[in-house]
């Protein structure tokens, strides 16, 4: 997105999209936003509460968080003292890395992840200790970002993997 001109009244620039099969074409889409209005209904109101309640918090779902790398993936341990019920995880891309699918496991208060991560090619990823790894876990509708440096491999407590959990693992890899 390129700015062309910003006010207190509006806001107008060019977004610049990409569409690529064997070769990617540039389009431009000019934009202008119109920032002087100011009448809202009560269900613009209502929406718009809605959507700011899903943009995640900076703290306060993690009281604490660590991750590391250690034979081709990422281990992450979250601790919440309120329990998980259905953590997601979501990530930000990683410079000469692909993460794959999460392996979510729960231990009491600890969330336990381990992602696979490759270099694109099925290869095993680049060391990616001392990368940092922006994330978002949620949980019972409230979600946190953070940015977390990995380390070296992170001691995980054990959990109980089911059998078909492996299998299904085991499967997926190859």
């Amino acid at each position: 997105i390129v700015i062309s001109g910003a006010s207190d009244s509006g806001l107008s620039g060019t977004l610049t999209l990409s569409t690529c099969s064997n070769v990617c074409i540039l389009t431009d889409y000019p934009f202008r936003l119109d920032l002087s209005k100011t009448d809202t209904t009560p269900r613009f109101d209502y929406d718009f509460a809605q959507a700011l309640g899903q943009v995640p918090i900076t703290s306060g779902l993690v009281d604490e968080i660590t991750a590391g790398y250690g034979n081709g993936e990422v281990q992450i341990l979250a601790q919440r003292s309120a329990g998980w019920k259905q953590p997601e995880l979501f990530f930000d891309t990683l410079e000469d890395a692909d993460l794959g699918k999460p392996v979510i496991a729960i231990s009491g208060e600890k969330l336990v992840v381990r992602v696979p991560a490759s270099d694109g090619w099925g290869d095993r990823a680049p060391d990616l200790r001392g990368k940092n790894l922006t994330l978002v876990i949620s949980d019972g509708g409230a979600a946190q970002e953070a940015t977390v440096k990995l380390g070296d491999s992170v001691s995980l407590p054990n959990t109980v993997t089911a059998y078909w959990q492996w299998i299904l693992m085991a499967l997926a890899g190859g």
